[in-house]
């Protein structure tokens, strides 16, 4: 048993991305925090229960099933704030940029699923490029169920979002949902479509802080 435990602790300390000191020094330069630390920074003394850390992706297309994508993208987790129980899942933009398939949502939609069963509050800390396009429709799927528990959660726990890094797409709506929506300024960006796109269709030039920054959403 013992032999068991060590070997998975093992794994669980390979998948942190603490120990890919690059990684962490690239998203510190963008003023930044891991989605651990921002996890570590919300629950008391920096603790929380890690949950569903094994689930991993089974997209055939592009061969994603055989590659390491760590924690798919989010850690969702729970633990205590102040005192009191709260739900939370951070997105990893250093997994394909935050960007969720079926995997992530089956992780958060359990976290959502739980908050709902105990009475906990759900804070989501939102820093994702939207749907995983290698998953084509799968990914679609898990982005359409997490809309639906996030709606059957409202009026019963509150949700609150905070926007931590350029959160599009199915992201952007999935924000859009939940009861409080807190963006950190200048890094904080919600928007449906990137620049990229917008200029390839419309022929317009936008950038970031045109499309989704916190002035833009907090005018009237």
């Amino acid at each position: 048993m013992s032999d068991v435990y060590e070997k998975y602790a093992a794994l669980r300390s390979q998948q942190s991305i603490a120990n890919d000191t690059g990684k962490v020094e690239k998203i510190h330069a963008k003023g930044k925090l891991t989605a651990q630390e921002r996890l570590q920074c919300l629950f008391d003394d920096g603790r929380y229960e890690e949950t569903d850390p094994w689930v991993r992706n089974r997209c055939v297309q592009f061969d994603l099933y055989k590659k390491n994508v760590g924690n798919e993208g989010a850690i969702t987790a729970f633990g205590k704030v102040n005192g009191r129980k709260v739900c939370s899942f951070a997105h990893d933009a250093t997994i394909y940029g935050g960007s969720g398939g079926e995997a992530q949502f089956i992780k958060v939609i359990r976290l959502l699923e739980l908050a709902i069963n105990c009475g906990a509050p759900i804070v989501s800390m939102n820093d994702a490029s939207g749907s995983r396009v290698q998953e084509g429709v799968a990914g679609l799927n898990a982005y359409c169920t997490q809309f639906y528990k996030t709606t059957a959660a409202s009026g019963w726990v509150p949700h609150i979002s905070l926007v931590m890094g350029a959160t599009a797409g199915g992201s952007a709506y999935a924000c859009a949902l939940t009861d409080f929506i807190i963006m950190v300024r200048p890094i904080g960006k919600l928007f449906i479509t990137g620049p990229a796109v917008i200029k390839a269709v419309t022929g317009e030039v936008a950038t970031f802080d045109d499309l989704g920054s916190s002035d833009v959403h907090s005018v009237t």
